[in-house]
């Protein structure tokens, strides 16, 4: 079964119809795409820091 088949069986003969925006973004720039990415990769990096400061695993 080839996936167009697929997903008009599962979804209906409009599954392919409504297809989003190029690379999946449905309508987002990438622009603030990172923006907001940024965001939670930064405050990872610092929970990852001071966990890895707690444990011992990194010194100053």
């Amino acid at each position: 079964m080839t996936t167009s088949a697929r997903a008009t069986r599962r979804w209906g003969p409009t599954a392919r119809a409504a297809s989003p925006a190029p690379g999946g973004r449905r309508g987002r720039r990438p622009r603030e795409h990172q923006r907001f990415i940024f965001r939670w990769a930064f405050a990872t990096t610092l929970v990852m820091t001071a966990g890895a400061l707690a444990t011992g695993a990194l010194s100053l």
